[in-house]
C-alpha cells in the first residue's frame, strides 16, 4: 500500500512537469520550460571507437563531463536541445548549473514571465541554498514575475531528456568519436532538432558570490516543489511544497541584500585530466586514429590546453539578461503580488519541515510520527516492526512520503560494524543490489543519530535503542 502511495506521488509529479511542458509549447509568449540533468560520464570518454583493441582497453582517455538542456518552447518537435561539454576542470556544483542556465536564457529569443525548471534531485549540483537563492534574485530583479523549481524524487528522475543522452549512446557505439570534433559531430548527428554543442571554457564562482546574500535555509531537502513570486514591496518570496498537489507554504524573503559585485572566474585545475598520462597515452591511441584526428589531438594539447588554463572570461550574464529584458519590444504588464489565496488557510496548520534562519536544533531525537519534522534524506533510522527479524532495525532514508519513507537497510547488531545490506538484483541474479524498502512513517523509534569513525553505534545509542524497543515490547504485551 505505501509503495502504490508513493508511485502515486511520482506520477502527479511527472504529470506536473508535462503540464509545464505543453504550456510552455502553447503559449511561449508568457511561459518557458527548461529542464537540465547530466548523462552518464564514461560513455563520453575520448578517443571513444566502435571497435576497441586489447592494447587500447587499459589506456587513459580525456574525461568529459556532459550537461543537457531541453529547452520546451513553439518550435520544430517543440523543443531546443542544447549540450555542454567540459573536462572535469571544476567540481561539479551549481556554478556550472547556474552558468549553464544563464547561457540558455541569453539564447532564447525573449523572456517570459514565467520559468518553470526542471532539475535533477542532487543536493551539490540543484537542491541548495546557492540554486534556490539565484532563483530568487531571477525575480528579485524582475527578469522573471514567477519562477517554479520542481524536482522527481530520487529513484525515479528518468525523464525526456534521457532520451537524448540515449540516442547520444547509441550513435557513439555506431561511428564513436576520436576527438572532441568528433564527439561534436556524433552529438549533432545523433538527434533531431539537431543539439547545440557548448565547450564550456570558464567558469564564474555564482556561489560565493551569492553567499553574503542569502538568509540560512534548513530542511529543503525534503520539498520537491518550490515556488519564487514577489510580494507587495517588490521582494521575492520563497515557498515550498512536498508535493505538487499539497498546499504551498510561504517562507519568506531568502535575499537579505542583492549584491553589487561581479563574480569572480574560478580557477581551472587540469589536475583531473591527468595531462601527462594523457599525452603519453594519446601516442598509443594514433595508429587507431584518422589523420585528422591525430591533427585535432595535436591542436588539443597545443592550443585548446593552454587556453583552459587562462582566467580571462566573457562578460558576466546577468546583466545581459538584464539588458535583454529591458528591450524586449512587447513590455510586460506591472508586477502583480502574490494573492491572498495563494496562500493556503491550511498551510497556517501544517507542519513544514524547511524554514529560514538560524539553525533550530530539535528538541529531541525521537520518536512518534508526529516527531519526524526534522527528518530528512540521508538521516539514519531506526524503526520497529513485527516483521522485523532482529533488533535494531536501521537504515538510511533515501525518500520521504507523507505517511511513508523509504529505507535503505543496514546489517549490524548493538557491539558490531554496520553496513549496508545486499540483496540479489531481480533483473541480474549475478549481482547484488543495495535493499530498499518502504516503511511506515509511524513505525520510526529515532532518527538523525550516527556511527562511531569504526560504523559503530555509540553508547548512549545503544542505550536509548535498548530502552524504546524494550517499550515497545512492554506495550505490545500488554
Amino acid at each position: 500500500r505505501n509503495y502504490t502511495k508513493h508511485l502515486e506521488h511520482v506520477s502527479i509529479e511527472r504529470k506536473k512537469y508535462y503540464k509545464h511542458r505543453e504550456k510552455a509549447r502553447n503559449d511561449p509568449e508568457k511561459y518557458l520550460c527548461i529542464i537540465i540533468d547530466g548523462m552518464d560520464q564514461a560513455k563520453t570518454n575520448l578517443p571513444q571507437l566502435p571497435k576497441v583493441a586489447k592494447s587500447t582497453q587499459n589506456l587513459w582517455r580525456l574525461r568529459t563531463h556532459v550537461t543537457g538542456v531541453l529547452v520546451h518552447t513553439r518550435t520544430d518537435g517543440g523543443k531546443k536541445p542544447y549540450i555542454f561539454l567540459d573536462l572535469h576542470q571544476w567540481p561539479s556544483t551549481s556554478n556550472m548549473t547556474i552558468q549553464i542556465l544563464l547561457h540558455v536564457l541569453r539564447e532564447q529569443e525573449k523572456l517570459p514571465r514565467v520559468l518553470y525548471l526542471q532539475f535533477d534531485n542532487c543536493y551539490k549540483e540543484n537542491k541548495n541554498r546557492f540554486m534556490l537563492a539565484f532563483c530568487s534574485l531571477l525575480v528579485e530583479l524582475k527578469i522573471f514575475q514567477k519562477v517554479k523549481l520542481n524536482f522527481l524524487p530520487v529513484g525515479h528522475t528518468h525523464e525526456d531528456i534521457d532520451q537524448l543522452f540515449s540516442r547520444i549512446s547509441k550513435r557513439l557505439e555506431r561511428t564513436g568519436a576520436e576527438s572532441l570534433a568528433g564527439l561534436k559531430t556524433a552529438i549533432e548527428d545523433s538527434y533531431s532538432p539537431t543539439p547545440s554543442v557548448i565547450l564550456t571554457k570558464h567558469l564564474y564562482n555564482a556561489k560565493d558570490w551569492i553567499e553574503d546574500s542569502i538568509a540560512e535555509v534548513h530542511g529543503h531537502s525534503e520539498p520537491l516543489c518550490f515556488k519564487f513570486q514577489l510580494d507587495d514591496e517588490g521582494k521575492a518570496q520563497l515557498f515550498s511544497a512536498r508535493w505538487s498537489n499539497t498546499p504551498w507554504k510561504n517562507h519568506g524573503n531568502l535575499l537579505k541584500t542583492l549584491s553589487t559585485d561581479l563574480p569572480e572566474v574560478i580557477q581551472p585545475s587540469l589536475e583531473n585530466m591527468d595531462l601527462p598520462v594523457l599525452q603519453q597515452d594519446i601516442k598509443k591511441w594514433l595508429p587507431w586514429l584518422s589523420v585528422p584526428a591525430q591533427a585535432e589531438w595535436h591542436d588539443f594539447f597545443e592550443n585548446l590546453v593552454p587556453e583552459l588554463t587562462m582566467n580571462q572570461a566573457p562578460s558576466w550574464l546577468l546583466p545581459i539578461l538584464l539588458q535583454k529584458v529591458q528591450e524586449q519590444e512587447v513590455s510586460r504588464p506591472e508586477t502583480a503580488s502574490i494573492p491572498r489565496n495563494d496562500i493556503f488557510a491550511s498551510e497556517q496548520t501544517q507542519e513544514s519541515h524547511m524554514y529560514i534562519g538560524r539553525y533550530q536544533p530539535p528538541q529531541n531525537l525521537i520518536t512518534t510520527v508526529e516527531n519526524t519534522s526534522n527528518l530528512e534524506i540521508g538521516h539514519l533510522v531506526a524503526i520497529h516492526c513485527e516483521d522485523c527479524p532482529t533488533e535494531p532495525a536501521i537504515g538510511e532514508v533515501t525518500d520521504i512520503g507523507i505517511d511513508d519513507i523509504n529505507l535503505k537497510w543496514m546489517e549490524g547488531t548493538y557491539s558490531t560494524a554496520w553496513h549496508y545490506y545486499k540483496i540479489l538484483d531481480a533483473r541480474d541474479r549475478r549481482k547484488k543490489v543495495d535493499w530498499i524498502q518502504s516503511v511506515p512513517r509511524s513505525s520510526i523509534l529515532l532518527f538523525n543519530f550516527t556511527f562511531t569513525k569504526t560504523n559503530h553505534l555509540k553508547k548512549k545509542t545503544v542505550l536509548k535503542l535498548k530502552e524504546l524497543y524494550t517499550r515497545e515490547h512492554t506495550t505490545s504485551s500488554s
